[in-house]
């Protein structure tokens, strides 16, 4: 049986989005394997101690943000309608994606 994960404060959450945010910049600017830590920690405001709380690795952080970017990228397509015509529902889908 699998132990769900514990619930995050609002606190908490807020971290983990200022940590991402941190990441993102970093990654940009230095890509994956040129970013650390403790880059990813100063960009944040707060120790790698403290980063580390919320995400044991920099493959963690990496992970969380591709994940984002793909659930945003793919949510257009979770709209289309599987018996629908389809070249309606690729204009349909276009759409979305320019919104």
């Amino acid at each position: 049986m699998e132990i769900p994960a514990p619930r995050r404060t609002r606190i908490q959450q807020e971290k983990r989005e200022l940590i991402l945010e941190a990441a993102l910049e970093v990654f940009s600017t230095n890509g994956f394997r040129g970013s650390t830590i403790d880059q990813i920690a100063e960009a944040a405001g707060m120790s790698k101690p403290n980063l580390l709380y919320y995400f044991r690795r920099k493959e963690d952080i990496h992970e969380t943000l591709m994940q984002r970017l793909l659930d945003t990228w793919l949510a257009p397509l979770r709209e289309l309608d599987d018996i629908g015509d389809p070249l309606t529902e690729l204009r349909s889908y276009i759409r979305r994606k320019l919104e």
